[in-house]
C-alpha cells in the first residue's frame, strides 16, 4: 500500500490564479475527490456553482492552516513521542547526551508513558542548560572518526581465515 504525503507545498500555487478542482488535484498528484473533500471541510470556492473554482490565495492559505494545525510545540524538557503522537517527558527525566561535533549534540531517552525511545537535537552551547533540566546518565564523546588524533586499540594478529582470503 502506497502511503500518501500529508504535507503540500503552498508555494507551488500561483496566488492570483483560479484553479478548477481537477487542476488543484493535478498540482499535487491527488485524486479530484481529495480536493472535493477539502471543499467540504472548509476550503472556500469562488461561487457555489459547479464546476467549482478555487482562488489560488485561498487554496494556499487553507493548506498552510491545515498543516499548521498538526504541528505541536515541545517544551524545553519534552520530546515528541511518535508512538503517543504527543509531546512527552523522558522517563524519570533521565537522558543520554551524545556530542555529534563542536556545535551539535543529540539528546535521547525513553518516553515516560510508553517506553519508546525519544530523541531531540540540541546545541553544545546549551549544554549547561540541559544539565540543569535533565538528569544525564551518560555523556558520550564524538565517535573516533570525528576526533583529531584517533587512538585505535586493535589486535594486529592474523588468523587463518584472514590468511586464506589474502592468498
Amino acid at each position: 500500500m502506497k502511503t500518501r504525503k500529508r504535507t503540500y507545498n503552498p508555494r507551488l500555487i500561483r496566488l492570483g490564479m483560479s484553479y478548477s478542482v481537477q487542476e488543484a488535484a493535478e498540482l499535487y498528484g491527488l485524486h479530484k475527490n481529495a480536493v472535493l473533500f477539502w471543499i467540504k471541510n472548509g476550503l472556500p470556492v469562488i461561487d457555489q456553482r459547479k464546476p467549482y473554482m478555487i482562488y489560488g490565495g485561498d487554496l494556499a492559505e487553507y493548506l498552510r492552516k491545515k498543516q499548521a494545525g498538526r504541528k505541536c510545540k515541545c517544551e524545553q524538557d519534552e520530546f515528541f513521542c511518535f508512538k503517543c503522537r504527543a509531546p512527552r517527558r523522558a522517563w524519570e527525566n533521565t537522558v543520554d547526551i551524545i556530542i555529534r561535533n563542536e556545535s551539535k549534540l543529540a539528546i535521547s531517552g525513553l518516553c515516560a508513558v510508553c517506553d519508546t525511545p525519544v530523541n531531540r537535537a540540541g546545541s553544545v552551547r546549551k549544554l549547561p542548560k540541559y544539565q540543569k533540566i535533565f538528569l544525564i546518565q551518560t555523556m558520550q564523546e564524538p565517535r573516533i572518526t570525528d576526533r583529531h588524533s584517533p587512538i585505535v586499540n586493535n589486535d594486529m594478529r592474523k588468523d587463518e581465515k584472514y590468511d586464506q582470503v589474502q592468498s
